[in-house]
């Protein structure tokens, strides 16, 4: 049984790079697996949720999004959502934003 770091740090998250998964880019994927173990969360984003920009024309960006996660990992993925996409409407204030916005937490929980 091989053991795994726990990712109680955002250090120790592993990210997979950023890029368009459909169907023209399924030759080029490699498949893998992991397990999420009790406590896990895996955030699904698109980048409407990392390139909103605010008042400074400054991006939200993923050292953002990455410290919001780490605030309400603790929590329900319901909640975690709910929260990150109130940290994204925060920065951004009352500047327009044109991109789609997917996100989906997902947490084990046994």
């Amino acid at each position: 049984m091989q053991s795994r770091p726990s990712a109680s740090s955002p250090d120790e998250w592993a990210v997979i790079p950023e890029g368009r998964l459909d169907a023209s880019a399924a030759p080029e994927l490699e498949q893998r697996q992991t397990r999420l173990d009790v406590g896990d969360v895996l955030i699904l984003y698109t980048d409407g949720v990392t390139e909103p920009i605010n008042a400074h024309e400054e991006e939200f960006g993923e050292e953002r999004l990455v410290q919001a996660v780490a605030e309400v990992s603790h929590r329900p993925s319901t909640e975690m959502v709910e929260c990150i996409r109130a940290a994204v409407a925060r920065f951004v204030g009352d500047q327009p934003q044109f991109d789609d916005y997917n996100l989906v937490a997902v947490k084990r929980k046994k």
